[in-house]
């Protein structure tokens, strides 16, 4: 407990941050997913560590622009990079329960 009339407060941790704006087409994740690693400063080896994966794999998923990744690789890769995928229903029938 703080003593007397110390004011400080301790601040939650935060939470890991959102991409936010406009909806991202899929086809465009994996750029989107190389410019964050890069904005990010780090290398592919670095992301590969992260990932407990070869560099060479980053740098073949990057290459290929993350096309033909499942789902569960691309969480991992995100949550490497410190962001969150959001899966948004799209269309007619796509409602959720």
């Amino acid at each position: 407990m703080p003593p007397e009339g110390d004011t400080t407060t301790t601040q939650p941790p935060t939470a890991p941050p959102f991409i936010t704006g406009a909806p991202i087409p899929l086809e465009r994740l994996g750029d989107l997913l190389v410019a964050l690693r890069k904005e990010r400063g780090l290398t592919q080896q670095a992301l590969g560590d992260r990932l407990g994966i070869l560099p060479e794999a980053v740098a073949r998923n990057e290459r290929d622009r993350y096309r033909g990744t499942g789902l569960e690789r691309l969480v991992r890769v995100a949550k490497a990079l410190e962001v969150q995928i959001l899966l948004l229903p799209h269309g007619e029938g796509m409602e959720l329960p």
